[in-house]
């Protein structure tokens, strides 16, 4: 509904009544540097968390995550609808709106059409997979234990090992190809034909909250080398499906996660569908190889426990630590489930039944807990093992978002070294004050090239390197570009900041304007919390030559982390060349390492 309106009529609005202004009538607030603060209305608390930001024209919780624009804090005050908190502010202000114009409704209907052809290559291939083409595939389902009525419920299908078989399906059907093409569902040749990009895979449709067809993924049929053909292919982003935003089984589940409020989320597709026909119904899992936080918040809208139960390798345990700094991170401290060493939630139930693994989730711990029991048992006597194991654990003990589950992990941990817990609330106080003297500085985590740690909160907040440029930019735009630009933003890892960083510094080179509210009140995917969090974290950093020293700063310091992990991933290469006697690519690669070691110094601080 956001795109009824001009964007010139909304910002007459936002330039017409100041959002300082309208939330002082809702909850006191008062000047905090170049922020106001108050009590939020959205949730009780006794000091004040919640934050407005009068030059970037938006508001932001840190105690709840609330956050948007003026039009965002009516809606949730006074539970209006978009329509009904423009038509409210625009009668106050005096700005006379005109009827939902064309282009709006032209860029509503190109999305229904977007949903519609999707649709129709679901019909496709969930039509092929009923047919003896599709027979190689639903035998496999079969010898997995996949039911009928799951196959139906989840509307798997089959993309036949063929080059035009969708094309000429929605050519029948009298849809245009462009669509297809955005959508990701057809490629072009290079002489200009179309030909399908999913071929001879079994298809897992991907639907959104409110029920519609948002993409697809699709599993390689044959074992093959990785380096031939990857397993798993999805689709593109694209107006109507953002990887980092969309949740694969939410609309299966919505149901039992709200009748349970608890979600488990597991890694895959064949994870999922497996717990759902064996009864545990109110399991999701990301798009992607690393949760976001974006899919987080649209989880805590619903639901209030969180169960992570990840495979059992090593992979899954390390995937596992990442998502825990993201939802510690995020005010959570979910439940872990731990599996034995090469199962996953599918290959467990198989083995073991489905009434086993919900004992198991039963009687999961919190993942603290989980973690301290582990390293407890496989740590020795020794005082420096030990002290090994409280180094690595004491950062997710800070991260807790319980202040009262910190100081009783910090207990334990005190006991396990043979120290008293005093001196380990000293440690962790020393390091607070030492992040309090340079704010907002970047934590690497267990993996900082998976996924971002939360930003945008109070003094000594740990957040990644690529959100703090992103903030950087969004403090100064014209004063840090000649650093940070859109070369730099096509490297970031993190998906979502990524997408932001581009969208904005696109929005900046266009419109030659500092103001970035606007989108909160666009169609782009963005979860307006989060882009309000961002806005008004960026007012805590420094003006002019201070702000562009540390952006140039920050910047080297992201420079170097790339280079350190390129020469950790060399080094691997390097190994397996030798074992392979692969002179000609052993030298070629230590050419390559010569090169990264003295990019690395050069870019190191001296001491």
């Amino acid at each position: 509904m956001t795109d009824l309106y001009p964007r010139e009529k909304l910002d007459e609005i936002v330039n017409r009544m100041d959002i300082v202004t309208l939330i002082s009538e809702y909850t006191p607030l008062k000047k905090s540097g170049r922020n106001y603060k108050g009590l939020c209305p959205f949730h009780g608390e006794k000091t004040p968390s919640f934050t407005v930001s009068s030059e970037k024209q938006v508001f932001y919780c840190f105690g709840c995550s609330a956050g948007g624009d003026l039009f965002g804090f009516l809606m949730k005050i006074e539970n209006l609808t978009f329509p009904e908190a423009v038509q409210k502010l625009a009668s106050r202000t005096n700005v006379t709106l005109p009827a939902a114009d064309k282009k709006a409704k032209t860029e509503r209907d190109n999305r229904e059409i977007l949903y519609r052809v999707n649709r129709y290559a679901a019909w496709y291939f969930a039509d092929a997979l009923k047919k003896p083409s599709g027979a190689a595939v639903l035998n496999y389902l079969k010898k997995r234990g996949i039911e009928p009525q799951t196959i139906a419920e989840f509307q798997l299908g089959f993309a036949p090992d063929a080059w035009e078989g969708l094309v000429s399906f929605l050519k029948s059907k009298k849809v245009p190809l462009t669509h297809a093409e955005v959508l990701g569902l057809t490629r072009k040749r290079k002489d200009g034909t179309p030909y399908d990009f999913f071929r001879n895979r079994l298809i897992f449709p991907i639907i959104d909250f409110e029920g519609r067809i948002v993409g697809f993924g699709g599993r390689r049929l044959e074992d093959k080398p990785a380096s031939e053909e990857a397993k798993y292919i999805n689709s593109p982003e694209s107006p109507v499906y953002h990887k980092g935003l969309s949740i694969y089984g939410l609309a299966q589940a919505k149901k039992a996660i709200r009748e349970s409020d608890e979600v488990i989320l597991v890694e895959g597709y064949m994870d999922l569908i497996r717990l759902h026909q064996a009864g545990i119904k109110n399991c999701i899992a990301p798009l992607g190889t690393a949760l976001t936080f974006s899919q987080i918040n649209t989880l805590r809208r619903t639901v209030e426990r969180f169960v992570l139960m990840f495979d059992g390798d090593s992979a899954g345990r390390k995937a596992s630590e990442r998502a825990l700094w993201l939802m510690f991170e995020a005010g959570i401290h979910p439940r872990l489930v731990r599996l034995p060493d090469g199962e996953d939630p599918d290959s467990f139930v198989q083995h073991h039944g489905g009434e086993t693994l919900k004992a198991e989730i039963a009687k999961a711990n919190p993942a603290m807990e989980q973690l301290l029991s582990e390293e407890l048992k496989k740590t020795g006597l020794k005082v420096s093992d030990r002290a090994s194991a409280v180094r690595k654990l004491l950062p997710l003990v800070q991260a807790l978002p319980s202040e009262l589950e910190q100081r009783g992990y910090l207990a334990r941990m005190a006991q396990f070294l043979g120290t008293d817990e005093a001196s380990l609330v000293s440690l962790v106080a020393r390091q607070k004050n030492q992040e309090e003297t340079q704010p907002r500085e970047a934590i690497e985590g267990p993996n900082p090239k998976e996924g971002p740690l939360r930003g945008g909160v109070p003094s000594g907040q740990k957040i990644s390197l690529e959100r703090i440029l992103l903030e950087l930019y969004v403090r100064d735009p014209r004063l840090t570009a000649d650093i940070l630009n859109r070369e730099l933003f096509r490297q970031f890892e993190d998906e979502t900041i990524r997408r932001l960083a581009l969208h904005l510094e696109e929005n900046f080179a266009l419109r030659k304007t500092d103001r970035c509210d606007w989108l909160l009140n666009s169609d782009h995917g963005f979860d307006p919390a989060w882009i309000a969090e961002v806005l008004v974290a960026s007012e805590s950093w420094p003006e002019g030559e201070d702000l562009k020293k540390t952006a140039l700063k920050s910047f080297n310091r992201w420079k170097l982390k790339k280079l350190q992990y390129e020469l950790e991933r060399l080094t691997g290469e390097i190994q397996l060349a030798e074992l392979k006697e692969n002179r000609e690519l052993i030298f070629k690669l230590l050419a390559r390492k010569n090169e990264l070691a003295s990019g690395i110094k050069e870019l190191q601080p001296e001491n």
